[in-house]
């Protein structure tokens, strides 16, 4: 198993909305997973690039994922290959 590591910037806007999603493409193998630190609760998910550009264009999507309030996260995609992450 190997964890893939990236450092992310939280930007906030006054009242706590998030201004900009993070966003970082992945090719995954088999057992691969990411280790997910953040430093409050936010929504994970793994998106195919159908579903994120959908995503960004304010369309119905579908995703795997879910709301994290607990850190470290561990996750893993639905299978292998390309994925999309994003918090």
């Amino acid at each position: 198993m190997s964890y893939h590591y990236f450092v992310f910037i939280l930007v906030i806007e006054q009242g706590g909305f998030l201004k900009h999603h993070l966003h970082k493409i992945i090719n995954f193998d088999q057992s691969d997973t990411v280790k997910i630190v953040l430093n409050g609760k936010a929504f994970v998910a793994f998106m195919d690039d159908e579903n994120y550009e959908r995503y960004i264009g304010d369309f119905e999507y579908d995703y795997f994922g879910t709301e994290v309030e607990e850190s470290p996260f561990i996750m893993a995609p639905p299978s292998e290959g390309r994925w999309h992450l994003v918090i």
